[in-house]
This record gives C-alpha cells, structure tokens and sequence, in this order.
C-alpha cells in the first residue's frame, strides 16, 4: 500500500510498529469510508423487508360483491393482516 500511495504509512522497528502522520490521516478517511459503506448496506438492506402492518379495504357497494364470488388472498392475509369492514 505504502508504495502504491508513494508515501510511509508506518514507524517499522524491532520492537514497535507505529503509524506515521500520513498513516492516521490515511485510517481516519478509511474509518470514514467504512462507516459509509456499512450506512449504505444497512440502508438497502432495510428495503428488502417484507412490508408488515394492517391492510384496510373500503369497497362501498363493488366490496359486497366481490366478497361474496372471491375469497380472501390468503397469502395477502398472512403477510399484511387485511381487516375488510363488515358489512
């Protein structure tokens, strides 16, 4: 990395290995840039839940109807807890 970055990211002795000026300028941007990327996964990772909660209908006179000739999707009912008024 130092010799792509042209610059000394490391104090190398025998005994200690410290970072160099540059080198905590350089992990202060990296942590930085980390913090983003994990901001963005979680970001993205939240839109592919399942939409959750109550899914209410109202179809006035047409939902008397079709609540009559069509059962209720139970997928639907599983996943989202639709509540049709009673008629």
């Amino acid at each position: 990395m130092e010799e792509r970055l042209g610059v000394r990211l490391f104090h190398r002795s025998t005994r200690s290995v410290t970072l160099t000026a540059e080198g905590t300028l350089f992990l202060e941007r990296c942590r930085r840039i980390f913090s983003e990327i994990e901001a963005a996964e979680l970001e993205l990772s939240q839109t592919h839940e399942a939409p959750r909660g109550t899914l209410r209908v109202s179809l006035p006179l047409a939902g008397m109807l079709l609540r009559r000739r069509a059962p209720r999707d139970r997928v639907c009912e599983q996943r989202m807890g639709p509540t049709l008024p009673r008629m």
